[in-house]
């Protein structure tokens, strides 16, 4: 199946032409437009310096790609606290900082203004131009969401270009524009299967669309006070992401294992590949032995974040006959982690980790998790603030532990970046937010996803509104559908996103809390005769007993300030330089 490195491909493999000094060419202004843009081989090497900008582009050894995107969702607790979520966050002083860099969208736009001259075929051009529009789009993407208004910039900048002084655009004019790209870059790139070996192809620019326009519409829907109509962008995100359905190159992984398929689909070495790589749009390879990463010896094991889940992303999870907890005779209760998850749906026990169901730590077969590793509870690997220790992306493979440790990694697991869930789930909300989702909607988007873990369909009919939903004011189809998106899609990267257009950053301000703390489960003392983890010295609880591990980093919680914590700010430096920039809504 033909992917995406995401890698500059020159890098790794002799590419016809590549050399040292192509590289030092590189920033723009040292290229020889009299000499570059003469072959194909030009623009792939041009379009080749972008790809690992975009694709996961803060991965580093460690894989904190997976931790940095996650970090600041409502649902994920971190010792030390985040100051996003947390709501103390600042402006940065340096220019360039905080995401307000435009050194890509310069050799973007280079790019743009010069590959006509290459001597070869309209088609092969256009297929090239159709990859740089797609980052783009990218680019323009992540900053609307970060900051809303940025500028429309379609020329490389020079230092004595007027657009360096440019106000920020208006945002109907720049989502205009953002959407005429992505819909050029559609245009232009080849279908799927008529790619060349690893490059974007249409189908990846279709779901990059969807996921934006359904940014869009429901930011405009719900984000009143701009007193702007959604509705163009949800009826693209309901196009783009049916055509991907339409066109049938992608099936949910389901085996009907429904103990392990959901959890397995994240789990591949080097590449997706056979029926895994059905549910994959875009992915991630690795190389082994030229290009690889420490992630299994630092995410599972938290020693970065000591990362956990929230009560209440745990609470959101249905039981097994599609009822959720408020309603269903199924549930037990939560008064501990092991009665909780019985009888629920079976992708909770493959997102947060359900004792002893699996193995750590490689070389010590037997070791699994009989109780989850809290603060004093063991010396090795971390520990979870909530009890509720993240166990997706996990693998329980020794040899990709021992791929390269330390400064020298070589782990070679991949990464899903696109996922079919995800189009499917695009698809479910646009036309409930259209007003269109029947169900017909439901039976080919939702009850796929639930049909791999053995949970009840949903049924339109028999649906009743959740006494305990975050959304009291949506109609319950919306809010189910809200659901299923976040269990789903739990630690893809897209919940701070969700919140941020769904005008739902009150969350935020929800105490996150744990599992039920008891403490003869966790019996053992140091040599002083005292717990080693303990309620009051290094773990704290609420009046429930339930874990609260900000009680005391936090002690007036964490806070969200409307409309300012829905962007982020621009660094000072550039207010500075550019007077015509106007900081951020509340900055």
């Amino acid at each position: 199946m033909k992917q995406i490195y995401a890698l500059v491909i020159v890098l790794l493999i002799g590419i016809n032409g590549c050399n040292d000094d192509f590289m030092d060419r590189f920033p723009p202004d040292k290229l020889n437009d009299a000499n570059f843009w003469s072959s194909e081989n030009d623009l792939i090497l041009y379009c080749n310096r972008l790809y690992p900008e975009y694709l996961m582009s803060s991965f580093n050894g460690k894989g904190n790609w997976v931790y940095s995107e996650n970090i600041n969702s409502d649902y994920v607790v971190t010792n030390p606290f985040q100051k996003i979520p947390a709501g103390i966050h600042t402006i940065p002083t340096n220019a360039g900082d905080g995401g307000w860099n435009w050194v890509n969208m310069r050799r973007i736009n280079y790019f743009l203004a010069r590959y006509q001259k290459t001597p070869v075929s309209q088609e092969i051009k256009n297929a090239y131009a159709g990859e740089i529009l797609f980052f783009k789009a990218w680019d323009y993407f992540d900053k609307i969401k970060r900051f809303g208004e940025v500028p429309w910039i379609s020329s490389d900048l020079r230092t004595d270009s007027e657009e360096l002084m440019a106000p920020r655009t208006p945002r109907v004019a720049l989502l205009d524009s953002v959407l005429a790209t992505i819909d050029k870059a559609i245009q232009y790139l080849p279908e799927k299967g008529k790619e060349k070996t690893d490059r974007i192809n249409k189908d990846m620019a279709l779901h990059l669309k969807a996921r934006m326009c359904l940014f869009e519409g429901t930011f405009r829907k719900y984000h009143t006070e701009l007193g702007l109509d959604g509705t163009k962008f949800l009826e693209n995100a309901a196009d783009a992401s049916g055509r991907l359905i339409q066109e049938g190159h992608y099936k949910i992984y389901n085996t009907g294992n429904i103990r392990e398929d959901y959890h397995d689909v994240f789990i591949a070495m080097g590449q997706f590949t056979g029926e895994k790589a059905r549910e994959v749009i875009l992915q991630r390879k690795f190389v082994e032995n030229e290009l690889g990463h420490n992630f299994l010896r630092y995410y599972n094991w938290n020693n970065d974040y000591k990362m956990g889940g929230t009560r209440a992303l745990v609470d959101l999870y249905l039981c097994k006959d599609g009822l959720p907890i408020s309603q269903s005779p199924l549930y037990r209760g939560n008064d501990s982690i092991q009665v909780e998850f019985i009888d629920r749906d079976q992708r909770l026990r493959q997102t947060i980790c359900y004792p002893n169901e699996y193995i750590l730590i490689p070389e010590q077969n037997d070791y699994g998790i009989q109780l989850p590793n809290l603060p004093g509870s063991t010396s090795d690997y971390g520990f979870c603030e909530t009890g509720y220790w993240f166990i997706k992306y996990w693998s329980f493979n020794p040899a990709e532990k021992d791929r390269g440790p330390g400064t020298n990694p070589k782990g070679i697991q991949a990464f899903i970046l696109f996922r079919y869930a995800e189009t499917l789930l695009i698809h479910a909300e646009a036309m409930a937010e259209l007003g269109r989702c029947d169900q017909a909607v439901v039976d080919k988007t939702i009850n796929v996803l639930r049909n791999r873990v053995g949970m009840a369909p949903m049924q339109i009919s028999s649906l009743v509104k959740d006494s305990k939903s975050d959304f009291p004011e949506l109609p319950v189809l919306l809010d189910e559908v809200r659901r299923e998106r976040t269990v789903e899609l739990a630690f893809e990267f897209l919940r701070r996103d969700d919140l941020v257009r769904w005008k739902a950053g009150k969350l935020y301000e929800k105490k996150p809390l744990g599992m039920k703390f008891w403490q003869y489960m966790y019996p053992k003392k140091n040599s002083a005769g005292a717990y080693t983890t303990q309620v009051g010295k290094n773990i704290f609880v609420d009046q429930d007993g339930f874990l609260d591990p900000h009680q005391k980093q936090l002690p007036g919680g964490r806070i969200f300030e409307e409309p300012k914590h829905y962007y982020f700010p621009i660094p000072i430096e550039d207010i500075t330089l550019n007077p015509n920039l106007v900081q951020s809504p509340g900055w």
